[in-house]
């Protein structure tokens, strides 16, 4: 015996017995069995011993089919039945009358092979199981495989054995509709057996992936409503179980799961079991009608009841609409009857309008309506719903309620050449779940009679950039003008989808069109009429064709005052009526297309309009002469001061001043400057002097004379000169005497001594005989005053003092000073008389009434002859 076991290993090291069936055997999508069958006779006869010169094939049977391999050994591929065991039915009797007598004892090797391929079809996986192992011998099994449609060499399979009993094996990509022939080979040490052909398709091995998204409900009639999601275009087949799982862990249940098969379905719907332990389900899917392998079980989700169950768990609502919760209350794992539980919202008491009902024995229902929007509680954000045993305790769990305010504002702006159109949208301000999401959703279509029926099945959907200050913007590009473009925002959520009110536009109507541009802005200067106007020109912008609507703003520059607006229809200059025509303004135009779109433009970029001269100065500055004495003689240095000129007399600026002499017919003149007073020598008995303001357009023609004469300085004609001091002012008070001048006006100057400040001055009209200066005038200072008049001759001797008059009083007005001294003077008067004639007539009276001093106290002592 073992002589002949050496003699095959040697003569049959590398050959293989070929088992050949005129049948090309189909691999179902549930897998194949191969049967290696032997007697107990085979231990003294050892199996594939040699090459079989007589092969016998066995009768086809519905689920068997076996060829006779030698006289103790049968191999046979078989398949499953319908209900798919994980476990072999032990059918060997049909085997043994095939090939064995009834009496023999078979040592059975049994190999499991199935296949599969994802719904993508990138490549085949095949699995092979040693399900059976009796006696003592070891086999290998070996997978090789060929395409079915080309004329090329076999290929042994790559596979991966975890230990000699189970292997995964790959096959090289495949498309949809590829076929294979495959092989199984049992190998021994010694020599092999290969099983006939199986043909292989890939569409008919295809698993699905496994359902996801599992998750629970409650029906309106209280039964539990268990659904998934599936990806994929296959029509499927489903197969849910579900058992009682007694701690919240995932480990094999507490009993044999129930299992339920559905066709086409992505639900199924239980009754509500009585037990409050979790419920736990799976669900896997195959392909239908064609059944495919099964995918594997889904992830396994909980039904948590032991508490309680809301349905739904979040509810999320528009503001002002009606929302409903289903609830399922434990208390001591035993389920509360519907009719017991009451409600609550934000642990506050139920409101009677609500609609309380009970929909199962154990599952109570709430509506309520006309819901408010949510809005923060603390550190809620939500409104919170629990249900209550009456009278009891209420669950330590609640339904999460969100009503949002659904009204979002959708804003557009197409460009000034519709080519491109921006919208924005706000969110009210409500902080939102994590799950849910906001999508911008829209569709274009050319309907020139405007109808609103909105379509809200094929929506496209917009991105929209991150929001920025809560707003997301939204951008279109290449937008059709004469369509219309209808927008809405979605509010997705587990439970459904919430919409905002739809807006409807053409981009042609929400136009922002391009900004102006503002080409001059100048000053216009009217000097007969003593006014001024700010002339502004701009261009019409690019691609308008429409009326237009401008508007234009101006402010001082530099100041925060408010804004002047003024509306300019159609024209693209506007004359701006301005109060100083040398300040500078800031100007800025923007634009509205009319009846078309109420959008303005951005304003242009601020122009600033620079101050620059617009006219030669309207006249020159008024001077004064500066004496160091009374009167003047030729030869004499004279001071000229005067005041700068106001942007209004200068038209706009001073660049310098020209001083002009003239002296027995003879002028000259001299550039001195852009200064303020000026030292000259008279060198004429009479010179009579000009001062002119020089801009950049030219000089001043009207123009202030001061003529200078040595004889006029002695003349005198101020009489008197009076100053009265009271709150800080002083009050100037003169007379005149007559001269035979023409008297042109006078010249008051003032200078606080003390301080050593400089000589102010200032002009006062030829008819004024009183004039108040004002400042900050104290009595206990020392002034210098002195008023000078100003013939058309020359300037007259001045009138010089230096202290205020005491009678301030008395100086309220000019014309009651001169009738209240008077009235004063009679009345002192005839107080006098009126008091000499009262003493004679007491001293009468009193000898009269006190003839004896004896009797008067304060007389005693007193002599009164001497008195008298």
């Amino acid at each position: 015996m073992i002589l002949q076991w050496i003699l095959a290993a040697l003569l049959q090291e590398c050959l293989t017995l070929y088992i050949v069936s005129p049948e090309v055997h189909v691999l179902p999508p549930s897998g194949l069995y191969l049967s290696y069958l032997l007697t107990n006779a085979s231990s003294d006869h050892p199996p594939l011993e040699g090459l079989v010169a007589e092969q016998h094939e066995a009768p086809q049977r519905r689920n068997f089919s076996c060829i006779k391999t030698g006289e103790y050994s049968v191999l046979c591929l078989w398949k499953r039945k319908e209900h798919d065991a994980d476990t072999i039915v032990e059918d060997y009797e049909e085997i043994k009358k095939i090939s064995f007598p009834a009496d023999s004892l078979l040592v059975d090797h049994t190999w499991k092979l199935q296949c599969f391929t994802g719904e993508n079809t990138t490549g085949i996986t095949c699995e092979t199981h040693h399900v059976t192992q009796d006696g003592f011998m070891q086999y290998m099994l070996h997978l090789y495989y060929q395409r079915n449609d080309k004329d090329e060499d076999e290929i042994g399979a790559d596979c991966r054995c975890g230990g000699a009993d189970r292997c995964r094996c790959h096959l090289s990509p495949a498309a949809y509709n590829d076929s294979y022939l495959l092989w199984m080979e049992i190998v021994t040490p010694v020599t092999s057996l290969r099983s006939p052909p199986i043909l292989l398709r890939a569409a008919a091995i295809i698993k699905p992936d496994p359902p996801g998204d599992l998750r629970a409900e409650i029906t309106s009639d209280g039964k539990l409503k268990v659904l998934w999601t599936i990806d994929g275009s296959w029509r499927l087949q489903c197969q849910v179980k579900h058992y009682v799982n007694s701690t919240e862990e995932i480990s094999p249940p507490s009993y044999s799961p129930i299992v339920h098969i559905v066709v086409e379905k992505t639900f199924v719907i239980l009754d509500v079991p009585e037990s409050c332990s979790p419920l736990v389900f799976e669900v896997r899917c195959r392909k239908f009608p064609e059944l495919g392998p099964w995918s594997n079980w889904s992830l396994p989700m909980i039904f948590k009841s032991q508490d309680g169950y809301y349905f739904p768990q979040r509810v999320v609502v528009s503001s002002g609409s009606s929302a409903s919760v289903f609830c399922m209350f434990c208390d001591q794992n035993k389920k509360v009857p519907s009719g017991a539980i009451s409600w609550g919202l934000n642990f506050a008491r139920t409101d009677p309008s609500w609609q309380y009902s009970a929909v199962s024995q154990y599952v109570a229902k709430i509506t309520i309506d006309n819901l408010n929007m949510t809005t923060p509680k603390g550190k809620f954000n939500i409104d919170a719903l629990v249900c209550c045993i009456k009278g009891i305790e209420c669950q330590p769990r609640y339904a999460e309620i969100y009503a949002i305010d659904t009204n979002i504002n959708i804003m557009c702006e197409a460009n000034g050449d519709i080519t491109n159109m921006s919208c924005w949208w706000t969110p009210k301000q409500v902080l939102l779940p994590k799950d849910i999401k906001l999508t911008f959703r829209y569709y274009e279509e050319l309907n020139y009679l405007f109808e609103t029926d909105i379509k809200y099945s094929s929506p496209l959907v917009k991105s929209c950039e991150v929001p920025k200050n809560g707003s997301y913007r939204c951008d279109f590009h290449r937008v059709r003008s004469v369509y219309i473009y209808h927008m809405w925002v979605e509010i997705q959520h587990p439970g459904g989808t919430l919409r905002s009110p739809p807006v409807s536009l053409k981009p042609s109507e929400v136009v922002k069109p391009f900004t102006p541009v503002i080409e001059k802005a100048e000053m216009m200067v009217d000097t007969e009429q003593d006014s001024s106007r700010l002339h502004v020109t701009w261009s019409r912008p690019t691609f308008v064709v429409y009326n237009i609507l401008y508007q234009l703003r101006y402010q001082l520059r530099g100041q925060e005052a408010a804004w002047q607006v003024v509306d300019i229809y159609e024209k693209e200059w506007a004359d701006l009526p301005v109060v100083d025509p040398c300040e500078a303004y800031t100007i800025q135009v923007r634009c509205q297309l009319v009846n078309l779109s109420s959008i303005w433009s951005d304003w242009s970029d601020a122009v600033h309009k620079t101050v620059k001269d617009i006219h030669d100065p309207l006249r020159g500055p008024e001077f004064w002469r500066i004496l160091t004495k009374s009167h003047l003689q030729k030869g004499d240095n004279v001071t000229l001061v005067w005041k700068p000129l106001q942007n209004k007399e200068s038209l706009c600026s001073v660049q310098g001043y020209e001083l002009v002499q003239q002296a027995s017919n003879i002028s000259h003149s001299t550039y001195v400057g852009n200064v303020t007073n000026y030292t000259l020598t008279l060198s004429h008995n009479v010179s009579t002097v000009t001062i002119r303001a020089v801009n950049s357009l030219g000089k001043s023609t009207k123009n202030h004379n001061l003529t200078l004469s040595a004889d006029m300085s002695a003349v005198k004609a101020v009489q008197t000169l009076d100053l009265y001091a009271k709150n800080g002012t002083a009050l100037a008070v003169w007379k005149m005497s007559p001269v035979p001048y023409n008297l042109q006006g006078l010249v008051l100057e003032w200078k606080n001594l003390r301080k050593r400040s400089q000589v102010q001055w200032t002009y006062i009209p030829p008819n004024v005989r009183r004039y108040y200066i004002e400042g900050q005038f104290l009595a206990i200072e020392k002034y210098k005053f002195s008023l000078t008049p100003v013939f058309l001759e020359g300037v007259g001797r001045p009138h010089i003092t230096y202290e205020f008059s005491k009678d301030v009083d008395e100086m309220q007005n000019n014309t009651g000073l001169y009738i209240i001294l008077p009235v004063l003077t009679a009345t002192s008067f005839l107080l006098v008389i009126t008091f000499a004639i009262s003493h004679q007539r007491m001293k009468r009276l009193f000898w009269k009434e006190v003839p004896n001093p004896k009797y008067c106290s304060w007389a005693q002592g007193v002599n009164f002859q001497k008195i008298h």
